[in-house]
């Protein structure tokens, strides 16, 4: 696939160069090719990035070029602007200035069949910029995820007046681009309402998804229907709960040659934190992507928002360094979101200070 065409895939195999980079020497500044001992006669001509390459220096020459240009044959370095003097036409080095190369060699970066990067790094910009340069057209790639999205509940509507008894929908609307930040597509978002058997045909129904993402219903109310349509599946079931607040009714599963289902918490703040703390795992289980390095600091406050149990909570960045985080946090909505940058994961009975795991949230 073409990497720009497959952003958040991961390289199936190691990115080889097509072309050496520099193709040819080049001026790795404006300044001033030149040849043999100084002082140097200026020539007239110039060489422009992109231009005609000058023609070869002579001993004792030396001739203008600017950034990116092709030095002329026989250079034997390029020394900048602010390293000269020009007086009548000759050209010398400054006594002070220091002794260095400004001149990029052909292959300085890498030659044509190098690896540029392994297999396993994630396509993102740097990566389809690498490709560019090193004149890659195509690579092998696992990915990207493709997700649908399942939203559940009575209770909730997306559009329209509400009726009695029902909540707006504040979390359906920006879940895609809320996936969207961790490198998964989302293909569909529906709503599924409260039936006994809604989830058996969502599951049953056959699509190109890898993931599919249930909102709701991963509890054991009378209205929550995942566990026992995924046992009726026959789905693995992968992480059964998860020990951490808010969080602790998701569900990890994986349908017999379908797709993995991670049922969130109907909360709007319990998803979208839940979502934070599995997808990079999800993601590199299904693309074969390096996983990412674990962010960890202190936390400031850590004795003050502790439990008996993980809590994965909003946290500011601390002018001293590490994190602060809200202890006091509200699911129905994601207020305690705002002006937050990002989540922390605080062990239990932690003490001010401890090292925690940190979740960046999108600016």
């Amino acid at each position: 696939a073409r990497p720009a065409a497959v952003r958040g895939a991961a390289l199936a195999a190691p990115l080889r160069a097509a072309s050496a980079l520099p193709r040819f020497d080049v001026s790795a500044m404006d300044g001033y090719a030149v040849s043999g001992e100084q002082p140097w006669r200026l020539r007239h001509d110039v060489g422009f990035a992109g231009g005609e390459r000058p023609v070869g220096l002579l001993a004792g020459e030396a001739v203008r070029i600017a950034t990116g240009a092709h030095v002329p044959e026989g250079t034997d370095t390029v020394v900048r602007d602010e390293f000269v003097r020009l007086d009548d036409g000759l050209l010398r080095r400054l006594p002070e200035a220091p002794i260095r190369d400004d001149v990029r060699h052909r292959g300085e970066d890498w030659h044509s069949g190098d690896i540029v990067a392994a297999e396993g790094t994630p396509v993102t910009a740097a990566l389809i910029s690498v490709a560019t340069a090193a004149e890659v057209v195509t690579a092998q790639v696992r990915g990207p995820v493709r997700a649908r999205i399942v939203m559940t509940g009575d209770e909730i509507r997306s559009e329209g007046p509400l009726h009695s008894g029902q909540t707006r929908d504040s979390v359906g609307p920006v879940f895609p681009e809320l996936l969207s930040w961790h490198g998964i597509e989302s293909s569909d978002r529906v709503h599924l309402r409260d039936t006994p058997n809604g989830f058996d045909d969502v599951l049953a129904d056959t699509t190109d998804d890898h993931l599919l993402v249930v909102v709701g219903a991963t509890g054991g109310g009378a209205a929550d229907q995942l566990r026992g349509a995924l046992d009726r599946a026959g789905a693995r079931i992968l992480v059964h709960r998860l020990r951490m607040r808010p969080g602790g009714s998701t569900v990890v599963a994986e349908l017999p040659g379908g797709p993995v289902i991670l049922g969130l918490p109907g909360n709007p703040y319990a998803a979208v934190a839940t979502l934070w703390a599995l997808a990079p795992a999800i993601v590199s289980g299904l693309t074969g992507r390096t996983p990412a390095r674990v962010r960890t600091g202190p936390l400031r406050n850590a004795g003050d928002v502790s439990g008996p149990v993980p809590r994965i909570l909003p946290a500011r960045a601390a002018d001293e360094g590490g994190w602060t985080a809200d202890g006091h946090i509200r699911t129905a909505h994601l207020a305690g979101l705002l002006d937050r940058d990002g989540l922390v994961v605080v062990p239990p009975d932690a003490t001010d200070g401890a090292l925690v795991e940190y979740l960046p949230l999108p600016g």
